[in-house]
């Protein structure tokens, strides 16, 4: 039992000093995982509910235990954020397409960004 307890103490430690490193630890198929969390949040939705094991799928088999509707309602959460992400990402980047000119693609000015 006290080896357990060592165990759990330098895990937490471990977890701990990751996230002052700003990155991300996550228990997968072969033990603990290590992940920078900004390189974590590049991977497709899917992915990034599939390493925190928080698929609606995976999700539903646990309706037994209460944690099932915040856990649910979490993966609901990152789906939404991450589709916002992707969009936000896009529009920028259609703002940060101008050429040295201060023309957009089609032959317009384009002032500040803003077409």
């Amino acid at each position: 039992m006290e080896q357990l307890k060592d165990q759990y103490e330098s895990f937490k430690e471990m977890v701990l000093k990751e996230y002052q490193k700003g990155n991300l630890v996550f228990i997968g198929v072969e033990g603990p995982m290590v992940a920078p969390l900004d390189k974590f949040l590049e991977q497709p939705v899917d992915g990034i509910l599939y390493d925190l094991n928080r698929e609606e799928v995976v999700v539903l088999t646990m309706i037994k235990d209460l944690t099932w509707v915040n856990n649910y309602a979490v993966a609901k959460v990152i789906r939404k954020l991450k589709r916002r992400l992707t969009e936000l990402e896009s529009k920028y980047n259609e703002l940060i397409t101008v050429n040295a000119n201060g023309y957009d693609g089609n032959g317009d000015p384009v002032i500040y960004g803003i077409k």
